[in-house]
């Protein structure tokens, strides 16, 4: 018998939720009203206003000769590739995300649940099209067709869309252009804030997943890790050791600081691990936030929660589901298997299991797979004791009685998000903790021994699929900082692949695929060769747009291409995404199988013994 999850016509049934999908959606079964949740600005953007992508189409398609540099002269390819729009419109989910909800898939949702997924008050555009930033729009407004666009990631432009534009702008610090409008993606606590706040939730954001959600159809939302999936959005920028103005200006140090260059060759490896403490504080945050009368009263901005705080009380168990390990429940269920040797509760690299109830689901515990080893190296290490206590507490809460009681879990969930505030106040500090070649391997061999960590243990540690994911992630990220510096290692190739295919690290092996059908959106099916052409320079070295700036005085193709790039309308590619989205949910539904068979068969003592043979071939501390 298996309990993973199944997919058949684009629904996704659970292997043991199918009665909660009836009893859910007897409860589900009606609009909703709310108001509309507060935004997430700072106080010092309340003036600024989003604006539309199309505002950022006409110079970040494709780049033009002004973007060339004259000698002693700066311009825009010296920092940036003038393609984003481009690479984000046909590659990009985010700008899919949108026709996602108007398209069958949406529409089966909402019949399932009984609400228009495409009203503000559902909630769903929170995620999907930046509804809750709507607000604060010029008057050009937010197009919620854009789906996750330009503003949603880089802040509201009003103030710095004609500025930026100019090379005086790259005097200014973070904090100035801050202040401004526009939101420090180089810094790696603000993007995992903002990435995580959909593909995590934040209920004070109205950004939430619902169990009745994820039993309508709504597909699981994996755990994140920071690097790896900045890269796979895909990357629409330059690594900064790639960045013509920044090599050139490496010893600047009003450069270094404002682009926060220090540790620049290991600039992911930091991006990895300050975003795996900044994934436990969100997931903490986003269980202490599901307790009716949650400071900010986040409750309220619950589509299945409206009503009255005891409406809430009385539906503590869906509302606790939604925030739990959904794989405590839904596994293939083996015997013998690791998950009865590990026992059940919260497992932290190198210590005993903290014992919860079986049956008594717990917080999603994937993001602390990573803590150990990422305090260890930086010089954190005697916090472990006090995430240790933090977490007993929280075990202490889920044992209360089945899906905890809703205070005593808010306070220590609480409880854990302020130790992660307190960790991270460190970690993400250039100044206080440094990434270099020799942290950085040191690094890599804790990842690689969290199986012989504490061999004294009674109970071996033996991490999930989820975790493992997020131990070769890192362990991937890291080995290709230290690599660039320190020269490729070529008995490790083979082995880093394994550990990668083990645990499906890379998921979008359909991509190819689905680009290739939104370029036929684009196009109409036209033009191949400016197709092939954009897709060649993607493929080769994206920081050569000079390169790309020339195909485009010698190639009408990829020119009349990227004009259609930039001219095509949302309508018409939101439709042509519909047209398709049977095309484009076989794909989906490919990769998603993948890894549902990949968590089905994962041994992890095999995964921990490959570890081990990836740290034999790493270079001694």
């Amino acid at each position: 018998m298996t309990a993973l999850v199944l997919w058949k016509k684009g629904a996704l049934l659970l292997g043991l939720g199918t009665l909660a999908t009836a009893l859910l959606l007897g409860v589900h079964g009606r609009a909703v009203s709310q108001a509309p949740p507060a935004p997430p600005e700072k106080d010092e953007w309340k003036n600024c206003k989003y604006q539309n992508a199309v505002s950022c189409a006409s110079c970040h398609t494709q780049p033009t000769g002004n973007n060339l540099r004259a000698p002693g002269q700066k311009r825009a390819l010296d920092v940036v590739l003038m393609t984003e729009y481009a690479i984000w419109k046909t590659h990009d989910k985010h700008a899919q995300a949108y026709a996602v909800l108007a398209g069958p898939r949406g529409k089966l949702m909402a019949r399932l649940l009984g609400q228009d997924v495409l009203k503000k008050e559902t909630g769903c555009l929170n995620c999907h099209a930046m509804s809750n930033l709507a607000g604060h729009a010029d008057a050009g407004g937010l197009d919620l067709k854009d789906g996750v666009s330009c503003g949603g990631c880089h802040g509201p432009s009003s103030e710095w869309l004609g500025p930026h534009a100019l090379p005086t702008w790259r005097d200014k610090t973070a904090e100035e252009k801050h202040k401004l409008g526009m939101r420090n993606l180089r810094d790696p606590l603000v993007r995992a804030e903002l990435c995580y706040s959909c593909h995590i939730g934040n209920a004070r954001e109205g950004k939430v997943v619902t169990h009745a959600m994820f039993a309508a159809g709504h597909p699981p939302l994996p755990p994140i890790e920071l690097a790896t999936f900045s890269k796979n959005e895909p990357q629409h920028w330059r690594n900064s050791t790639d960045v013509p103005y920044f090599k050139e200006n490496a010893r600047d140090p009003k450069v270094v600081a404002n682009y926060q260059l220090t540790d620049a060759d290991f600039h992911q490896t930091r991006f990895a691990v300050v975003g795996a403490l900044a994934a436990l504080r969100a997931t903490a945050n986003l269980a202490r936030d599901r307790v009716p009368g949650a400071p900010g009263d986040a409750i309220s901005l619950w589509p299945e929660l409206q009503g009255e705080g005891k409406l809430a009380s009385s539906r503590w168990a869906e509302i606790a589901m939604a925030h739990s390990d959904c794989f405590a429940c839904h596994h293939d269920l083996k015997y013998p298997g690791f998950r009865q040797q590990r026992g059940f509760g919260y497992e932290l690299p190198g210590h005993e299991i903290i014992r919860a109830t079986p049956g008594r689901p717990l917080v999603r515990g994937w993001p602390l797979a990573l803590l150990e080893p990422a305090l260890q190296t930086t010089g954190q290490g005697t916090r472990t004791a006090d995430l240790e206590q933090r977490l007993k507490e929280l075990a202490r809460a889920s044992n209360a009685r089945p899906f905890g009681k809703p205070d005593e879990i808010s306070k220590a969930s609480g409880d854990l998000a302020d130790w992660s505030e307190s960790a991270l106040k460190a970690l993400s500090d250039p100044t206080r903790v440094k990434f270099d070649s020799a942290s950085v391997l040191q690094l890599m061999h804790r990842l690689c021994q969290v199986g012989q960590r504490g061999k004294e243990q009674k109970t071996p540690y033996l991490p999930d699929q989820e975790s493992a994911r997020q131990l070769a992630s890192v362990l991937k990220v890291a080995y290709d900082d230290w690599s660039r510096k320190n020269g490729k290692i070529e008995a490790l190739t083979p082995l880093l692949t394994r550990l990668t295919d083990m645990v499906d690290a890379e998921p979008f092996f359909k991509r190819p695929e689905r680009t290739r059908v939104t370029f036929g959106i684009v196009t109409q099916g036209q033009n191949p060769q400016g197709q092939e052409a954009f897709e060649k320079y993607l493929q080769g070295d994206l920081g050569d747009s000079a390169s790309l700036l020339r195909m485009t005085k010698v190639s009408e193709p990829i020119s009349l291409f990227l004009l259609a790039v930039r001219g095509i309308s949302n309508d018409d590619f939101n439709a042509g995404l519909i047209k398709n989205a049977d095309a484009l949910q076989k794909l989906s539904d490919a990769e998603q199988e993948k890894l549902l068979k990949t968590i089905g068969a994962f041994d992890p003592k095999a995964f921990l013994s490959l570890l081990r043979d990836i740290d034999e071939k790493l270079p001694s501390r």
